[in-house]
């Protein structure tokens, strides 16, 4: 679990990106942070795991203070976290020297350190392609091998930071199933990203605006909110646009944030339709 408690940060510039902000993430949560550009989402993400520290207030992940020196390790052993650009990320080649490189790096024994590459490639679906040089892989594949170096380390929290920004439309969509399946495991998912698709997958969405809490709810009590949307300078996700034109034409059917949960209701009343 992580805890903001009246969390305060700016950068030297005088930038203040965080102002009061108390939140908690739950233990197995799939959570995710919307905002524009400077509203402080990223800024969030990198208080989890201790890459930044708060000016004023305390942020505390499984009730350690990320100020206190002697619980660093600890905290980013719990909190694995991944980038916008996963270049940034990757040292080594092939494939499997770059997941074994941190659990290498915990001086586990050379067994231990087989197990976790075999299990973290399998479940970011590169299983096979242990020995290709990281340089050749995909976008896509080099950040699902981004997140395969986190999950060798055995963490408890994901925290993804724009991690589909510099992906095309696939990557996307195989990143999101990693997420999912991840989650469907018990893993606590954290993603930061400007994408509303990205962000109806969760089960609760934060909006940040300068440095302070917006909105906070389910993906329908956020994100089907238009006017509030507009106001915070978004835009609705695509099926919430079409299921209100829908309603406004006299299609019964919900404000949806999602996609599926939209062709859903058409398909029903179409079959309702046809059975009569």
């Amino acid at each position: 679990m992580i805890s903001f408690e009246h969390a305060s940060f700016s950068y030297p510039s005088g930038t203040k990106a965080l102002d009061d902000v108390s939140l908690t993430i739950e233990d197995g949560e799939f959570a995710c942070l919307l905002g524009g550009n400077g509203s402080g989402k990223s800024t969030l993400a990198k208080h989890m795991n201790a890459l930044l520290f708060p000016d004023e207030g305390t942020v505390r992940v499984y009730g350690m203070d990320t100020r206190d020196p002697k619980a660093l390790y600890s905290i980013r052993s719990k909190v694995g976290m991944v980038f916008q650009n996963p270049e940034d990320q990757l040292v080594a080649s092939p494939v499997e020297n770059e997941v074994a490189f941190g659990p290498e790096n915990l001086g586990l024994d050379p067994q231990e350190i087989r197990s976790r590459v075999t299990w973290a490639l399998e479940s970011v679906g590169l299983a096979g392609f242990e020995q290709r040089d990281t340089a050749a892989l995909s976008g896509g594949q080099k950040q699902r091998l981004a997140i395969a170096g986190a999950l060798a380390m055995h963490p408890q929290i994901l925290i993804l930071d724009e991690a589909s920004a510099m992906l095309d439309p696939k990557g996307r969509i195989e990143l999101m199933e990693v997420c999912k399946k991840l989650h469907s495991w018990g893993m606590t998912i954290v993603m930061v990203t400007h994408s509303m698709d990205e962000a109806s997958c969760a089960e609760r969405v934060i909006i940040l605006d300068r440095g302070r809490i917006a909105a906070q709810g389910s993906p329908d009590e956020v994100l089907c909110d238009e006017e509030r949307l507009r106001k915070l300078k978004l835009e609705a996700p695509f099926s919430v646009k079409l299921s209100c034109a829908l309603r406004s034409r006299g299609v019964p059917v919900g404000a949806c944030s999602d996609a599926n949960r939209l062709i859903g209701q058409l398909s029903a009343l179409k079959e309702g339709r046809c059975s009569r």
